[in-house]
C-alpha cells in the first residue's frame, strides 16, 4: 500500500514508542478529521482547518491557529511531494496528547478512490456518546463498523443508527438527509449526529436557495413517508440513497439533488474504476 505518514514527534523511528505510548492511544484521547484530495485540491479545506481550530481549542492548545497553518503546510508541501498530485487520496489529521500532555499529530494518506454509488441501509438500535461536543470527531468507530459489518452480511451497504428512542441519527461514518416534496428534512445535532463538513456545506447551500427545510427530530416510523435521501461525508461526498430496510427512493430525484449541489461546489466526486 503506498503511503504517507508525517509525525510532529520529531525523529519518531529512534523514538518508536512515543508513537503509541501516549494519552491517545492509551486512553482515547485523541481526535481528528479526514477529508480527501482531488486531483490536488484539498476539498472543503477551510471547513476542515475551522475544524481542527475548533478541536485544538477545546483542548487548551497553545498558538492553535499556528499549529493549523504547520498542519496543513505539511498537507500542501511533503504529502503532496510523495504522493503527488494527480490521484485521489484519503487524509487523516490526528490530533493527541503525549504522556507529558503535549499536543501532537500525524498526518496519514492513501491513494484511495471515493465510492459514489447508491446505498442500502438498514435501520439498528444505537447508544450515542452524549459527553463531547458535535464537532469532535473521535476514534470510536468500532460499535458502528461492527454493525455496519453485519447489515453487510445481510446484504446492505451500511447502517442507519436509531438511538433509544427510535431517532435518526447517522449512518456509521457518513450524516443523512430526506426530502419530502420539496422539503429537505434533517436532524439537528442531538447525540449520535455529527456536525460533519458535507452535511454543513450541503445545508449551506440549500438554504442559499429556494428550497424549505425542517430541522427537527426524525423518528423511524417516519421513513417510508420520504421521497428520497442523501447520505454526505467529506471522503465520498453526497451519495444517493435507494433503500432503507424494505423501503425503496426516488434515485432519479435524489442524483437530480446531488447535481445541483456539484454544480454549486464547481467539482465533483467520482469513482475511478
Amino acid at each position: 500500500m503506498e503511503g504517507f505518514f508525517y509525525s510532529s514527534v520529531k525523529d519518531i523511528q529512534s523514538k518508536y514508542w512515543k508513537s503509541f505510548l501516549n494519552r491517545g492511544f492509551l486512553f482515547n484521547e485523541n481526535y481528528f478529521t479526514t477529508m480527501i484530495s482531488l486531483d490536488g485540491h484539498l476539498v472543503f479545506e477551510d471547513h476542515h482547518r475551522h475544524r481542527l481550530q475548533k478541536t485544538l481549542d477545546f483542548m487548551k492548545a497553545k498558538n492553535s491557529e499556528d499549529k493549523v497553518s504547520e498542519i496543513f503546510n505539511v498537507c500542501h508541501h511533503d504529502m503532496y511531494e510523495v504522493m503527488g498530485l494527480l490521484d485521489d487520496l484519503y487524509i487523516r489529521i490526528n490530533l493527541y496528547r503525549s504522556l507529558e500532555g503535549d499536543i501532537e499529530y500525524f498526518i496519514w494518506s492513501e491513494k484511495k478512490s471515493p465510492d459514489c454509488s447508491e446505498l442500502t441501509l438498514k435501520t439498528i438500535p444505537y447508544y450515542p456518546n452524549r459527553n463531547y461536543p458535535p464537532f469532535i470527531k473521535k476514534a470510536d468507530y468500532d460499535i458502528a463498523f461492527h454493525k455496519r459489518s453485519s447489515a453487510k452480511a445481510e446484504g446492505f451497504d451500511d447502517v442507519l443508527l436509531l438511538d433509544d428512542n427510535d431517532k435518526v441519527l447517522d449512518l456509521a461514518t457518513s450524516n443523512i438527509v430526506f426530502f419530502k416534496d420539496e422539503t429537505c428534512i434533517y436532524s439537528p445535532l442531538i447525540p449520535g449526529v455529527f456536525d460533519g463538513i458535507c452535511f454543513s456545506v450541503y445545508l449551506d447551500f440549500l438554504r442559499q436557495g429556494t428550497t424549505p427545510m425542517e430541522c427537527r427530530e426524525i423518528m423511524k416510523n417516519e421513513i417510508p413517508s420520504f421521497d428520497c435521501a442523501i447520505a454526505l461525508n467529506s471522503f465520498s461526498g453526497p451519495r444517493a440513497i435507494c433503500k432503507i430496510d424494505d423501503v425503496e427512493y426516488n434515485l432519479v430525484r435524489a442524483d437530480t439533488l446531488i447535481d445541483e449541489f456539484y454544480k454549486h461546489i464547481g467539482f465533483r466526486w467520482k469513482e475511478r474504476k
